[in-house]
């Protein structure tokens, strides 16, 4: 037992004992009260915790659509970028793919080379429509590229990390949001990014055969407005307590 709840408990003891020639009812009932009410604040402090601290994959439906050519033969190629200006995007693309789970891929050296066996790797699922999939991913030389370009939307502000090998492109409202030195990597690396609410776009490049990897972590940016399933928790709490201090006696007095 804690001190200050040792303290609470021994007053809550020693009173009763001073009035034991008057009911002590009243007095039982506020000692229960504050339990009660500890634990309302407890349940509270616990999913303002949990929320706050809450980094996880990036996860919902998205929308892939799948390009692949020559590369162009180098690490500077145009068509090894990770941009929205990428030559291979063009066109009609060879597959678009509806994809449900958490943005976790990884391939590695001695992986099954493939767009599919890539996108099995992860957790989710998902349905193809177009080309067939078991095709190659990438080869050596920055030969056979395959980019994805990957459309979602958020719902509230986040931040997080995106680890990735060969290249990634973020994109909101047109604009690049990370910046141009994540384009061209052969070793994974980690970049930063921020997201407003709405929609987004993320080209990831798959070059220079395996390893590829694309993990995409989001928490709450502090500050930013309560999602409406923890505020509704909250508030229900609320209504919990005030509920609790009219039936324990300690709501206004007329």
């Amino acid at each position: 037992m804690q001190m200050d709840e040792f303290v609470r408990h021994t007053s809550c003891t020693v009173r009763q004992r001073a009035w034991r020639a008057r009911p002590v009812h009243n007095h039982w009932e506020s000692c229960k009260m504050h339990w009660l009410t500890r634990g309302i604040v407890v349940a509270a402090a616990t999913i303002g915790m949990s929320f706050g601290a809450m980094a996880a994959q990036l996860n919902g439906t998205f929308t892939i659509d799948v390009y692949r050519g020559n590369g162009g033969g180098t690490i500077t190629s145009p068509g090894v970028q990770a941009v929205d200006t990428n030559p291979l995007i063009t066109g009609t693309p060879y597959a678009t793919v509806i994809y449900t789970g958490d943005i976790d891929f990884f391939l590695p050296s001695n992986g099954t080379n493939t767009i599919a066996a890539f996108l099995d790797s992860g957790t989710g699922s998902y349905v193809p429509s177009g080309g067939d999939l078991n095709v190659q991913l990438s080869s050596g030389g920055f030969l056979q590229t395959t980019v994805l370009n990957i459309f979602g939307t958020t719902a509230s502000k986040i931040q997080g990390i995106i680890t990735h090998d060969d290249g990634i492109g973020l994109y909101q409202g047109g604009s690049l949001v990370t910046p141009l030195a994540s384009t061209e990597p052969t070793t994974p690396i980690g970049t930063n990014y921020t997201l407003n609410v709405g929609n987004f776009q993320l080209v990831y490049v798959a070059a220079n055969n395996l390893p590829e990897q694309l993990n995409m972590t989001a928490s709450p940016v502090p500050g930013e407005p309560v999602p409406e399933p923890v505020s509704i928790a909250l508030f229900g709490m609320g209504l919990l307590g005030m509920a609790g201090l009219r039936r324990y006696g300690m709501g206004p007095r007329r």
